[in-house]
């Protein structure tokens, strides 16, 4: 074979003896054996940055929709705020007993405004689970523009469960609640049953990880339990000022329309 000898098929420049030339020939071909994995590899990452982003989106949407109004709440400058609970047993607050008509005055409160009339944006946010289902406030009723949903603030249903549960504690001074237990005690278990298992719903899905710590106690020979723990927490007056703003109250009874099908049982 020539010294200078080039293959028509290659640009590789062979010199020597055919040996040679071949070595070179199996040098580059492996080097080109690279290109598809190179170019795979960068498929894969840029698919798996992608996914993530993807991923992530749906992610935000789907932790939006559960906030629900909170989005309103934070643009409204709402921010967890350092609280200190008031956990010693025999301290005195508005919501404990014995009732009165002051403690009763206090628990009230906390349960109003309890229907809303939000707009369309809050009620999407909310992600209901039947919307085709749901009570729309006609336009006579409205004092603005805009399609307005009828609808109730979780944290004052919760309230008003626990509420529920204080009443029974003192049945001889809540004269609604013992009609309620005398008349149907059977029905009055499953309401209480409902409040129980909301708030136990409610507790797991926040899962507060604010820590209870210990303490000694003269005269006492084991370790106490301080339960005024520091918690991070929602300014509760800033909700009840954005739920009073979108309280609704009308006199006129709401009329399901003709084109609403409704459920076929209780949600």
């Amino acid at each position: 074979m020539p010294a200078n000898y080039q293959p028509l098929s290659s640009d590789i420049t062979c010199t020597g003896n055919g040996e040679q030339c071949s070595c070179e020939k199996r040098q580059r071909s492996a080097y080109g054996l690279w290109w598809p994995h190179v170019l795979f590899l960068g498929f894969s990452i840029g698919m798996g940055v992608l996914t993530a982003l993807v991923l992530r989106r749906l992610d935000y949407y789907a932790l939006l929709s559960s906030r629900g109004t909170d989005q309103i709440l934070d643009r409204e400058g709402d921010r967890l705020e350092a609280v200190r609970f008031h956990g010693t047993f025999d301290l005195n607050t508005p919501f404990k007993g014995p009732p009165s008509l002051e403690v009763k005055a206090a628990w009230e409160r906390l349960v109003r405004p309890g229907v809303l009339a939000i707009g369309e944006k809050e009620w999407t946010l909310a992600q209901p689970q039947y919307p085709d289902a749901s009570v729309e406030i006609p336009v006579s009723n409205q004092l603005t523009h805009g399609r307005r949903f009828m609808a109730t603030l979780e944290v004052t249903h919760q309230i008003n469960c626990l509420y529920n549960l204080f009443k029974l504690n003192y049945l001889d001074y809540f004269e609604d609640a013992k009609v309620l237990r005398e008349a149907n005690v059977t029905r009055d278990r499953e309401r209480v049953d409902h409040c129980i298992d909301i708030l136990r719903q409610k507790l797991l899905c926040d899962a507060d990880t604010s820590l209870v710590t210990y303490n000694w106690v003269q005269r006492v020979g084991r370790p106490v339990a301080n339960f005024n723990s520091l918690h991070q927490c929602r300014n509760f007056e800033r909700v009840r000022s954005w739920a009073e703003t979108h309280s609704y109250v009308s006199s006129v009874d709401i009329q399901k329309p003709d084109h609403v099908v409704g459920l076929g049982r209780y949600p």
